[in-house]
């Protein structure tokens, strides 16, 4: 097959097309996760002399050193490095392939589990999933609804596939892509808040009545920073982790929230309800797209997560105003 492949030379760049074999693609990663030509003959099953003849033909066609050999094993060159992302590119993308192009040959589709955090769930559907479902027919989508803690949770377990949730871990088990961040207001009646929509200080925000979508780890979806979230929590009258069961008590004048002003822009009560940015300090929450690395379906999922981020700024549907 032809892969395009990015050389380096007196530093600059360019391309250049190669005849690749698959095979030594595999090979070139197998060594390259060992150490060793040796190990990774005993793993996959075959001489050590093909694995040889098969990388220097590779090194011939690409016209450089690919491993730096050492009496111990070998060491990827920086052009053996470059290879490595490319190499797991290529062969994620014709493993998909073929995955695609069996399910077509037989009709089947693959589940694939989307979790949304409430807020998402009620910007971005149903448009999202009629975008996702036109760019990728052949997936079955499965959505699930939750506060954005318990979809990590949820993710780490195998329990969903991707999920997009406000200050998610961080972990080397995901792989966590940015979307836009949101600032956290406080949101009440007028009883506590008076009119005005000026900002407010975190430390008078500390002197309400809090009503709350989740303590302890569930509120990291709404503050990052462990001890303000901790006061936050000291603060709370009551945990409500239904979001229009929340707006509802905010409605009847039994506390007050932290929340973006963007999570109620469409709820029908807002009219009523005061929204105030805090600040000193000012507190903002980060809504990222979060999946697994190392599945089966990475290229699938990053293709989705790609497609889902061009969505979300496409739409602009999330705004502080």
């Amino acid at each position: 097959m032809i892969c395009h492949i990015i050389q380096c030379k007196n530093d600059g760049c360019f391309f250049c097309e190669i005849d690749v074999d698959l095979r030594q693609l595999k090979y070139f990663l197998v060594i390259a996760d060992c150490g060793s030509f040796s190990q990774a003959a005993r793993k996959l099953y075959v001489v050590q002399s093909a694995l040889s003849h098969n990388i220097a033909q590779l090194e011939d066609d690409l016209g450089v050193p690919l491993f730096e050999r050492h009496p111990r094993g070998v060491k990827l060159t920086k052009a053996g490095v470059l290879l490595c992302d490319y190499a797991k590119k290529v062969l994620d993308i014709v493993a998909e392939a073929k995955t695609e192009i069996g399910a077509v040959k037989t009709g089947a589709k693959e589940y694939v589990w989307l979790g949304l955090n409430h807020t998402v769930n009620q910007k971005l559907m149903p448009g999202l999933v009629k975008c996702l479902n036109e760019e990728f027919p052949n997936i079955k989508l499965g959505i699930v609804e939750d506060l954005s803690a318990v979809l990590v949770d949820y993710l780490a377990e195998g329990k969903i596939d991707l999920a997009l949730a406000y200050n998610p871990i961080q972990d080397e088990l995901f792989k966590t892509i940015p979307l836009l961040k949101e600032s956290v207001c406080c949101i009440g009646s007028s009883d506590f808040l008076g009119n005005s929509s000026d900002p407010i200080k975190f430390s008078d925000v500390l002197k309400l009545p809090m009503v709350l979508p989740g303590q302890g780890q569930n509120l990291q979806g709404v503050i990052l920073d462990p001890d303000l979230r901790q006061k936050l929590s000291d603060t709370c009258v009551m945990e409500v982790n239904s979001l229009s069961a929340l707006l509802s008590v905010l409605e009847e004048g039994l506390g007050c929230t932290a929340l973006s002003s963007s999570t109620i822009n469409n709820y029908q009560g807002k009219e009523s309800l005061i929204v105030r940015p805090i600040i000193e300090p000012e507190i903002t929450r980060e809504l990222s797209i979060v999946y697994r690395k190392h599945t089966k379906n990475d290229a699938l999922l990053d293709r989705l997560a790609n497609l889902i981020n061009a969505y979300v700024e496409k739409t602009k549907k999330f705004s502080n105003k």
